[in-house]
């Protein structure tokens, strides 16, 4: 996701804190960053900021979703000047966003963080670690030793596998799970995460789902009904070359969104595709829809449609799992969102949104007892356009009808934004697993009306019994 309101001043403490201690604590950086708050009245301004985006390659820290009328920008030192020249020119109100009074605890989270991996190398197989942003080789023997432990529970099946290799040869692990009912074909729910490097949170809540699925461990019976009523498909880290490069101690490695592709430039600033700009229904890299024909920019779209082996990896997979998909849910982050197609456009209208807005508010409700404030709404009409996105292809393409986004906490307000502490992971995860019980229960109510061969009317019988 292009994130919200509410990074730009964390962002930037944290960037000074890397600058400064980068002798210290052998911390590389490659060039000097500033951040710079734009303000926005008129669709002329808006217009003249998207053509500076272009044309300095501005990597979007924030953009406030309600409006629209704040923008916050990462600026390289070598452009700044140049910059803030055709800013006066244009005659749109900025200012440079420089404060380091409140940054050393972000340096401290990312060196604590470092140690802690390091103590728990020996315990990769211990499956007690899911609540921590863990490495890609922790994610991969993680769910190896799930699925060792799943033989202790009978009639489940758990299968951990690999949909392919990324860019640079990492397999893209996928876990299927159901429970071993003779003769019963159940709906499926997909799931992905991953797909932008630098949201941690992401694959730590696809791990969440995948632990409590196959193990069960408060033995909730919510769980066994879940099993009892769907299949899963579940792959936690559909980026894996991207995260792995988020892990390397510096600012522009953990802030990485793209692939790591070296196809389209010989720059290593400009490496990489932005992989839910490059499924193939309405794809388009344009500016305007929200994609990008410069390698150099963070939502470079590819040459063309599922131009990169994750994204044809993961479609492989889904047109795999087309004749029983029945959901499909995408983490991101970060903002509280809970959005469906369009992305493409804001001027095509879903003709099923009240069902699957419907669906989504079981989720903002259960959020919203556990003080989480989540918004809901078309990609493109409650934040921007987004051609080329997963949800959009899975409902376009595959006609999976209820196909989402989900961009995870922390708000979009949050002074934390892509660095969320790993001391919140357990909260997020387990308290985000609560409110997705409560889509999957909806869910599974309203398909079983609509098997029956009721009509959208339904939504309103079970709106009553609820």
């Amino acid at each position: 996701m292009l994130p919200p309101k509410g990074f730009a001043l964390l962002c930037i403490f944290y960037i000074i804190d890397l600058m400064k201690a980068a002798s210290s604590k052998n911390i590389t950086n490659s060039s000097s960053v500033q951040l710079i708050q734009l303000q926005t009245t008129t669709n002329w301004d808006r217009e003249q900021i998207n053509h500076l985006r272009n044309k300095y390659h501005l990597d979007p820290v924030s953009i406030r979703s309600s409006s629209k009328t704040s923008w916050d920008f990462l600026v390289k030192q070598e452009v700044f000047a140049s910059l803030t020249q055709d800013l006066v020119t244009f005659r749109i109100p900025y200012q440079v966003v420089v404060h380091d009074n409140q940054s050393t605890f972000f340096m401290d989270d990312v060196i604590k963080n470092k140690s802690e991996r390091s103590k728990r190398s020996s315990l990769r197989h211990h499956v007690r670690l899911r609540h921590r942003f863990l490495t890609y080789d922790e994610i991969r023997d993680l769910l190896r030793s799930i699925q060792a432990h799943v033989q202790s529970r009978p009639n489940l099946d758990v299968l951990v596998g690999s949909i392919g290799q990324s860019f640079e040869g990492r397999d893209t692990p996928y876990v299927m799970i159901s429970n071993s009912t003779k003769g019963q074909k159940k709906p499926l729910v997909f799931i992905d995460a991953g797909s932008h490097g630098r949201e941690w949170i992401s694959p730590a809540m696809a791990v969440e789902i995948i632990y409590q699925l196959s193990l069960n461990p408060n033995n909730d019976p919510d769980v066994d009904e879940l099993l009892a009523m769907f299949d899963w498909v579940i792959v936690p880290l559909v980026n894996p070359d991207g995260y792995v490069y988020t892990f390397v101690n510096s600012i522009a490695n953990r802030l990485w969104r793209k692939s790591r592709t070296t196809a389209y430039s010989t720059k290593p600033e400009c490496y990489g595709v932005d992989l839910n700009r490059n499924f193939g229904f309405q794809w388009n890299d344009d500016p305007y829809f929200g994609g990008n024909s410069d390698p150099c920019s963070m939502t470079y779209s590819g040459p063309h449609s599922f131009s990169e082996p994750e994204t044809r990896n993961l479609r492989d997979l889904l047109i795999a799992r087309r004749s029983s998909m029945k959901a499909y849910l995408s983490f991101h982050s970060f903002g509280q969102f809970f959005l469906y197609p369009w992305g493409f456009s804001s001027l095509v209208d879903l003709e099923d949104e009240n069902e699957l807005h419907y669906v989504a508010s079981a989720f903002a409700n259960r959020m919203l007892t556990k003080n989480y404030d989540y918004h809901i709404g078309g990609t493109a009409k409650l934040l921007y356009p987004a051609a080329g996105g997963s949800d959009d292809y899975v409902r376009g393409s595959l006609g999976v009808k209820y196909a989402y986004t989900i961009e995870l906490p922390p708000h979009e307000t949050s002074r934390y934004g892509f660095l969320l502490p790993e001391s919140d992971v357990k909260n997020v995860v387990t308290d985000t697993w609560d409110g997705l019980k409560a889509v999957f229960y909806r869910l599974s109510r309203i398909l079983a009306n609509e098997t029956h061969g009721t009509n959208s009317t339904s939504i309103n019988r079970i709106k009553t019994s609820e």
